[in-house]
């Protein structure tokens, strides 16, 4: 592997990576020397005859030559007097010449150091390319490859958007291997599939994105699914190693934006697809909580064994090294200048953060890119970061009501009631809305010098969505504010609802009214009146929308908000298009709204509403029994009957089973005819069996027709963390950030 970047790595991952190398190299064991002032020794060998060779590692791209020569032979020079080894080796990141090379020996006289023994870029370069295990061995030495990243846009279908790559090379600045990189790799070769899950902020994004570097490094295609699993089935090529990547694949805060068309049953399709293919692998992540409502929901979903696939991500992955190292990561990288850098050298600086309870990886990145300006104190970044872990909301709060204009709140306030992701010209049109209804100024370059203004911090722009350039939030913590930021101010709610432009806002609406607060009452019955006459007027087909809205998906949630809120003006509004015989079920796209109308009616506290559950559920049984002769057909009926429970007459779904079994067995005589590819979900229904041949006598034919392919090893696990003692993990922390000291000398 000769896929790797020095120059991108810390002080701490530096020495590691020599302390590997010239044990190699020399073919001794070598000690990283104890913490505190060093005495001029990194890497020490004691000889049994007495006699030491020290290695000393300067990663000091950043100064150059000059600045090291001079370093040396101020510093340097006098150490290497006292100690006299038997051997003096210099390791350095720097570039050096011939004639840089006997400046340091001149620096270092008396001592009469060998120029075979300073080693420089070029040279440790060279030693590693022939060492490609000892490069894997070190995971950040090989992720943060320029090659490695640059190869992610090498095609097309590796990654559609360009800000994914420029995500993962961020996110292989600052990470740090633990338990969960080993689990998910693990799970990934075994299973092909892996579901990432855990708390907000926990680091699921950040461990999918090494995962894929490390699939990409290892021959695989990139493969970022953005809208549905659909998309990972039509880029799906059965010749090309792929990685497919789905993140938030429920949804980032809620199951309010329910699955579509069959999603419940794409994924474990795809999940089973990937799983018996040895080219494929699958990523997804989660929030826990955000999959436990998709089991209890979706029956499918239910009965996956998502334990076997799951890597949650907990505290417990991050021992108090691992916190460390990413608390030093993230200062090391930023853009905090040297004097607030160097206030957190000191342990009372460290400690306390690496030792909080609430430790989150999220929010110490967040806070410190919230307060590289130098006009903060070291100490007010310090405490910044305790105050955020132990309030998390705090951070967006400061943001967003102290360093944020009127202007640019506007946007996030609009990005919100498209759930956290627009194309920029919808955004901008409820901006203008927006803004108009509070009289405030409309002038496009004012937007533009917000979408500047929030970029990279709490927004970030996305190449596609729904096919057009867009903007969404930077991570989902941001979302969560945002909503605790509306329901606490009823007025900002009401001019929203009062602007909205697209029938998408008003949906959206109904999560944020959950936990509304206020104790101006009257203020919240004017937002009630507004949001029934806005639901209703949006009932109409010409209202704009961003994306599709059948009539009977916005009856839903008319009748959903009105359950939810008990504005019985919304439930008045569906019993009189249910008394006028309105056939509802016609503008279906999805057969999970045709159940979840159903069991809205049937549990309407309307008894108008009400009395319409027995005839509609009638007339959905029907009309899924009326398309039995194809595959997606019986899907279809498939989940409108699961979806209706005890709704559904046993009859009709033994009517379903049989043609599914009817259409499967002609489809495997049809494969085994040379009519045509089998259908992976159909091949998966025929799985499902105890014993698949014994219907399908082809199975086992279809089955071999895969093939299997090996490609990718896991790496090795972080080396030198998993069984330190307390002692000699505290030891390690301190020495690394000592070293953040040297920036207030300029070094």
């Amino acid at each position: 592997m000769d896929g790797f970047d020095l120059a991108r790595l810390t002080d701490v991952d530096f020495e590691a990576v020599c302390k590997d190398l010239f044990e190699d190299l020399l073919g001794v064991r070598l000690e990283i020397f104890a913490p505190g002032a060093d005495q001029g020794i990194d890497l020490r060998h004691l000889g049994s005859d007495g006699h030491r060779t020290v290695v000393q590692c300067k990663h000091w791209i950043k100064a150059g030559r000059a600045a090291l020569i001079r370093h040396l032979a101020q510093h340097e020079a006098a150490k290497v007097r006292r100690l006299d080894p038997a051997r003096y080796v210099l390791a350095t990141s720097v570039d050096l010449t011939p004639q840089s090379k006997a400046a340091i020996v001149q620096a270092l006289a008396p001592y009469g150091m060998r120029e075979g023994d300073i080693f420089g870029l070029r040279e440790l370069e060279s030693e590693l390319r022939k060492r490609p295990e000892l490069v894997r061995r070190h995971l950040r030495l090989w992720l943060t490859s320029a090659g490695v990243l640059d190869s992610l846009l090498s095609r097309e279908i590796v990654v559609r958007s360009a800000a994914l790559a420029a995500e993962i090379e961020e996110t292989s600045l600052t990470y740090v291997p633990n338990a969960s990189f080993d689990r998910a790799m693990k799970l990934l070769e075994s299973k092909h599939v892996c579901v990432i899950s855990g708390i907000p902020g926990i680091g699921k994004t950040t461990l999918a994105h090494v995962v894929l570097a490390a699939h990409r490094a290892a021959g695989f295609e990139i493969v970022e699914v953005s809208e549905d699993a659909e998309e990972a089935n039509r880029l799906w090529d059965e010749a090309v190693p792929q990685v497919f990547y789905y993140d938030d694949f429920l949804g980032q805060t809620t199951l309010e934006d329910k699955l579509h068309k069959n999603e419940d049953v794409r994924i474990i399709s795809l999940l089973r697809r990937s799983s018996r293919s040895a080219g494929k692998r699958f990523v997804l992540t989660t929030r826990e909580y955000i999959l436990a409502q998709a089991r209890a929901r979706y029956e499918k979903l239910a009965s996956q064994d998502f334990d076997t696939l799951g890597c949650v991500l907990d505290l417990a992955d991050y021992t108090p090294l691992i916190r460390a190292e990413i608390l030093y990561n993230h200062l090391y990288f930023s853009r905090l200048g040297p004097r607030q850098r160097a206030y957190f050298a000191a342990p009372e600086a460290y400690w306390p953060i690496i030792r909080h309870k609430n430790f989150n990886p999220r929010l110490v990145s967040a806070t410190i890119d919230a307060f590289v300006d130098e006009t903060f104190a070291p100490q007010e970044v310090f405490e910044a970061i305790l105050e955020n872990l132990t309030r998390p909301m705090r951070l967006w709060a400061h943001i967003v009501e102290e360093q944020l204009g009127e202007s640019d709140v506007h946007v996030l306030l609009c990005l919100l009631l498209f759930g956290g992701s627009a194309r920029t010209d919808e955004l901008q049109t409820a901006w203008t809305a927006y803004r108009r209804h509070l009289a405030a100024p409309v002038d496009l370059e004012r937007m533009r010098r917000s979408l500047r203004v929030l970029d990279g911090t709490v927004t970030r722009g996305a190449d596609s969505v729904r096919g057009r350039p867009g903007v969404v939030f930077h991570n989902p913590s941001i979302r969560d504010y945002m909503g605790e930021y509306v329901r606490e101010r009823p007025d900002v709610f009401l001019a929203l609802v009062a602007s909205a432009v697209y029938y998408d806002q008003i949906a959206a609406c109904r999560p944020l009214l959950r936990g509304l607060r206020s104790a101006d009452t009257a203020l919240v019955a004017e937002l009630r009146r507004s949001l029934v006459a806005r639901s209703i007027e949006m009932m109409d087909e010409s209202a704009p929308a961003t994306r599709y809205h059948s009539e009977l998906d916005k009856l839903t949630t008319l009748l959903l908000v009105s359950e939810d809120f008990d504005l019985a003006e919304l439930s008045d509004h569906v019993a009189g298009r249910l008394d006028d015989g309105t056939d509802v079920f016609a503008s279906a796209g999805d057969p999970d709204d045709v159940a979840q109308f159903v069991r809205a009616v049937e549990s309407s506290h309307e008894p108008r509403v009400r009395d319409h559950a027995a005839r509609l559920a009638g007339l959905a049984v029907k009309d899924a029994l009326g398309d039995l002769g194809s595959w997606d057909g019986c899907l279809w009926a498939e989940a409108v009957l699961d979806g209706l429970a005890e709704l559904a007459p046993r009859a009709a779904v033994e009517e379903v089973e049989a043609a599914k079994m009817r259409l499967a067995i002609r489809e495997f005589e049809w494969w085994s005819e040379g009519d045509g590819p089998l259908d992976s979900e159909i091949f998966d229904f025929a799985e499902s069996f105890s014993d698949p041949e014994a219907v399908f006598p082809q199975f086992d034919l279809v089955r071999r027709a895969h093939g299997t392919r090996t490609v990718l090893d896991p790496p090795a696990s972080h080396a030198g963390t998993a069984h330190a003692s307390t002692e000699e993990m505290n030891e390690r922390i301190i020495r690394m950030f000592s070293s953040l000291g040297r920036d207030a000398a300029g070094l």
